[in-house]
This record gives structure tokens, C-alpha cells and sequence, in this order.
């Protein structure tokens, strides 16, 4: 068991992990199904086609930074694959090129459509890897706990066990609670859906790396599991 949680540990120390592969028929650099009819803004011309038929990765995220203005910022990039990538965030991005880092590597990216989000799912996600990351800056006597909590925020999905995971630290959180934040989350701060287009050998490699990994995150997933009894 010990030797077990160490190899995941060591695999899950950077901050990219990379989940089940999903094929979904469409490239990163297209709409999901979460956007509930919100309109897009094309920013390009077209969509390059290049992506269209390939893989995509959606169920971890990969932590990137990106240049908003005068100071860096992070994003979490879901639906990647080689061609690019799509992201949430709460700045309204004018500017198609993005200045993208992947820890000390610079590279770029070029949004291609960009949505309001109306998806309670995406809220609920912001809202839980909120609260899992201040439970995570609680328990820093605890290594071990410490960095699985971080590691669960790379989770895109697996909101149930996220909220069991709270409520076993304590941190109960109803439906109606839950609504009510999605709510006011909306209102203070709403998230807008971005797809990136990107050619850049520092990415490829990113995502190479990122699709070895999925063994561990399935062990992470477990672990979350515990708490849910799923």
C-alpha cells in the first residue's frame, strides 16, 4: 500500500495529469455540449480542420499560464489534444493570441470561438476546486492528504465525490447551499468558453507526457470513490 501511494505520489508531482481518453468525434477547438445554446463569437475566419477528427482529452485537465494584460494568470486546459485545447475563465479576452507558459516554456496559442458559459456543471466545478484548494492549505501538516487534494482540482469531473471528499473534512455543502452559490457565482462572475488553436513543439510534448499518466489519475479516482461509496 505504502509503495503503492509513493508511485503515485511521484507521478502526480507535476502539474499536469492525464485522464481517460474519450473520443467525442470533434476537435478541443469546438463547442461542448455544456454551452446550453450560448452564442459563439468567432474570432478566425474558420476553424482550422486539422483537429476536427482527432482524439480529444477531457476528463483531466493540464495547468497552463496565459498572459491577461500585464500579469500571468492560470488556466486549466480541458478537451486537448496535439491541435490545441479549450478553457474557462472569468476575463473577457479580446485578443486571439495568447501568450501561453507550460511551467518555464513559453509558447503560443490563437482562440478560435469564444462563448459565454450557462453550464451548472462548469460552475459547481469552480466552486468545488475553490474549496478543496483552501481545505488543502489547512491540512499542510499532512503531505500525503495535502497533495491528493491538490491533485483532485485536476479532476474535470467527479463533482460527487469532490463534495464527499469536503464533507469528510468537515465542509458540508446542501443542494440548496450549492444553488445558491452557482447563483451568485454567475452574477459576480461569469465565466466565459474559450478554444485555443496551437502548433508548438513545448504543447505536443506536454500532451505526450499528459496521456502516460492515466493509470495514476485512476488510482486518484479511487481514492475520491472512498468517500462516496461509489
Amino acid at each position: 500500500m505504502r509503495f503503492a501511494l509513493a508511485l503515485l505520489m511521484r507521478t502526480l508531482c507535476c502539474t499536469v495529469v492525464a485522464g481517460k481518453h474519450i473520443r467525442e468525434g470533434g476537435a478541443p477547438l469546438l463547442p461542448s455540449g455544456n454551452l446550453q445554446n450560448a452564442p459563439v463569437s468567432t474570432l478566425t475566419e474558420s476553424i482550422p480542420s486539422i483537429s476536427r477528427n482527432e482524439d480529444r482529452h477531457g476528463h483531466i485537465t493540464i495547468g497552463l499560464r496565459f498572459r491577461c494584460q500585464d500579469q500571468w494568470e492560470t488556466l486549466e486546459a480541458r478537451g486537448w489534444n496535439d491541435a490545441g485545447f479549450n478553457f474557462f475563465h472569468t476575463s473577457e479576452i479580446t485578443n486571439p493570441l495568447l501568450e501561453l507558459k507550460r511551467q518555464l516554456s513559453p509558447f503560443e496559442g490563437r482562440i478560435v470561438w469564444s462563448a459565454v458559459n450557462t453550464s451548472d456543471e462548469v460552475l459547481q466545478s469552480a466552486l468545488l476546486n475553490e474549496l478543496i484548494y483552501q481545505q488543502a492549505q489547512r491540512v499542510r501538516a499532512d503531505d500525503v492528504l495535502q497533495q491528493r487534494l491538490l491533485k483532485l482540482m485536476r479532476v474535470s469531473d467527479m463533482l460527487p465525490q469532490k463534495r464527499a471528499v469536503l464533507a469528510s473534512l468537515g465542509q458540508h455543502i446542501s443542494d440548496a447551499d450549492m444553488a445558491e452559490r452557482i447563483t451568485r457565482r454567475r452574477q459576480e462572475r461569469p465565466m466565459h468558453h474559450y478554444g485555443v488553436q496551437v502548433d508548438s513543439d513545448v504543447w505536443r510534448a506536454t500532451v505526450q507526457k499528459a496521456k502516460t499518466l492515466s493509470s495514476a489519475v485512476e488510482s486518484l479516482e479511487k481514492w475520491a470513490d472512498s468517500f462516496s461509496g461509489a
